[in-house]
């Protein structure tokens, strides 16, 4: 990979991880969306508050500009390694198909209609 290409993989990765490890948006969306009852979230943070709906739709939308973009730069690029290209690409796939579900539910499901 060329020095471009690595400072761009660090870009993308950074659009995805760091909202990640500050607030875990996606991993509490999931998390609630499997839970019964009286509903919690695993960790608490200022985003699932109603009041910071736009800011939960941007930082998920952020999260999944991220992961494409860490998809295409894997795709594109050229490793020495076929298996470990193949290993990338399918968890790259499943990140943006997990990350695409909460982005699809979080934008279009408004609970302030009706």
């Amino acid at each position: 990979m060329t020095k471009k290409q690595k400072i761009a993989l660090a870009i993308s990765l950074a659009l995805f991880a760091i909202p990640e490890l500050l607030w875990s948006p996606i991993l509490n969306f999931y998390y609630e969306l499997f839970q019964e009852g009286d509903v919690h979230p695993l960790r608490n943070n200022m985003l699932f508050n109603s009041d910071n709906l736009v800011i939960l739709k941007a930082t998920i939308l952020i999260q999944l500009l991220g992961i494409l973009s860490l998809f295409l730069i894997i795709l594109f690029s050229k490793f020495k390694n076929r298996a470990s290209k193949l290993l990338l690409v399918a968890t790259m796939v499943i990140l943006l198909l997990i990350a695409g579900f909460a982005n699809y539910y979080v934008l279009y499901s408004n609970p302030q209609i009706g």
